[in-house]
């Protein structure tokens, strides 16, 4: 048995935090453990700005803003991207995860309408003005009543700025668009687009669904920035009923109402939910917890935030810088922050996560990393589910692979063998130094974590099976 003290590798390799009970029902802070730059989200023919994305039948479906080929410019753009055998996204030996599709060199994949200074692609207007049609958030599948067919759906607003990018409407109306998948598509066919509603929320309303979305039973949550205010706002609707404005209740201090409330409406700020900043919602089965992920503030930077939630409506936590990353050398050289859960092969739901940002240079770049979060324990856990957590981490964890190569041999396996805890911060006249983790004693000790996270220290004992002959050292 070969023992590793934690103390020097807890940020490199198992990093460890103890959580509050779940019975507590409150929000965590997730901490960073590992970022691994692991290629790059490009196309070989479209430089495009700003990608969300939205897994879709075993691909990956991508949109994004402006795009540019050497002949067309474009204010949307779409892509599929693939995964490999292992459900992860299938990046080349160069490092790259390439994009794919049919997109129109004359029309956008959100189609810029008439009023929007249309049939030009990008939006642009005879004035020297632009309708900006940008999605801020990633589809939203709904109405997948069968395996081969979906209907995605994107809330955009109907952004009119002048030529120095400074806003002329500061609350525009906010059109629904619908893209429908049929499996009788080609594999570089996009989902055709269809303009469900080109003022679903009126001038002057909270665009709900701009900001972010997650569904929770048979029910959507929407986010909407309050421009008025700087805060979100939530609002929600059967996933059935998307198209149908009527069917949508608008959450306030009073619970949820039928009528929506101001732009300006103090009583329908939901605190902390996100920062205003483009990001991404989701739901993270690891923290019990719904997620938001995105950029602190509205700016040019490649820093990225998180909050947690146990609810849609929250209370949710304050907003966490846990990475930043490279800003290219344009004058506004990073923005766009965003998640991807359904890139990793367990959507979201495990101990890490896909993110990107858009990377400005001479030209757009979507640099795409791997975000592993610290491991996370709770009173909850058995010593068995305990040892499963750390054995998971251990294996995917970029450092743990580096720091451990010089103890394994090709086929070996670590598996958790003793757990000890050594206490810190206590008295020692009623705590022992250090105590063995049993199945008796497990939630005890657990509680007894999570009531100072970061003071005491876990030493973690390796065993190494090898592949083939069933023996340990």
């Amino acid at each position: 048995m070969t023992i590793l003290n934690l103390a020097p590798l807890a940020a490199l390799c198992l990093a460890v935090s103890a959580l509050p009970s779940t019975l507590d029902h409150r929000a965590t802070t997730p901490s960073l453990a590992s970022a691994e730059v692991v290629g790059l989200v490009s196309d070989p023919t479209w430089n495009r700005d700003s990608c969300t994305s939205i897994g879709l039948f075993g691909r990956e479906l991508w949109t994004c803003r402006d795009s540019q080929s050497s002949n067309a410019f474009i204010s949307s753009s779409a892509s599929w991207t693939d995964f490999n055998s292992s459900m992860l996204p299938k990046i080349d030996s160069a490092g790259v995860l390439e994009m794919y599709g049919d997109n129109s060199a004359s029309e956008a994949y959100f189609p810029v309408q008439a009023d929007e200074c249309g049939p030009s692609a990008a939006g642009g207007c005879a004035d020297g003005t632009r309708y900006a049609i940008w999605q801020d958030s990633r589809p939203m599948i709904a109405g997948n009543g069968s395996s081969s067919n979906a209907a995605l759906y994107t809330w955009i607003r109907r952004s009119h700025i002048s030529s120095d990018l400074s806003v002329l409407d500061p609350t525009p109306a906010t059109s629904l668009y619908r893209s429908d998948y049929a499996m009788g598509l080609t594999s570089t066919q996009l989902p055709p687009v269809t303009l469900v509603n080109e003022y679903f929320w009126p001038q002057d309303s909270i665009p709900y669904g701009t900001y972010g979305w997650v569904q929770n039973g048979s029910y959507s949550y929407l986010y909407g920035l309050m421009t008025s205010v700087g805060s979100i706002a939530l609002a929600r609707v059967p996933t059935a009923s998307v198209e149908d404005p009527a069917a949508y209740e608008y959450y306030t201090a009073s619970g949820y109402v039928n009528t929506p409330p101001a732009n300006d409406d103090f009583d329908a700020v939901v605190p902390n939910a996100g920062t205003g900043g483009q990001g991404t919602f989701y739901y993270s089965a690891y923290f019990k917890s719904y997620v938001w992920v995105g950029i602190g503030a509205i700016g040019c930077n490649a820093d990225f935030y998180v909050a947690t939630a146990p609810a849609p409506e929250g209370p949710w936590s304050t907003p966490a810088r846990f990475y930043m990353g490279e800003v290219g050398t344009a004058s506004c050289g990073a923005y766009s922050q965003q998640a991807h859960p359904e890139l990793t092969n367990d959507d979201g739901l495990g101990n890490y996560i896909f993110v990107t940002y858009t990377k400005v240079d001479a030209g757009y770049s979507t640099p795409l990393i791997k975000i592993t979060w610290v491991l996370v324990l709770n009173p909850g856990h058995d010593l068995v589910s305990l040892k499963q957590k750390m054995e998971a981490l251990a294996a995917s964890s970029p450092n743990c692979a580096e720091i451990l190569s010089k103890y394994r041999n090709k086929g070996d396996v670590d598996q958790i063998g003793e757990i000890r805890v050594r206490w810190g911060g206590k008295d020692k006249q009623f705590f022992p130094k250090e105590t063995l983790v049993t199945e008796e004693n497990c939630e005890a000790v657990l509680r007894m974590l999570a009531l100072k996270p970061g003071e005491d220290v876990l030493d973690v004992g390796l065993e190494k099976s090898f592949s083939g002959t069933g023996g340990k050292k």
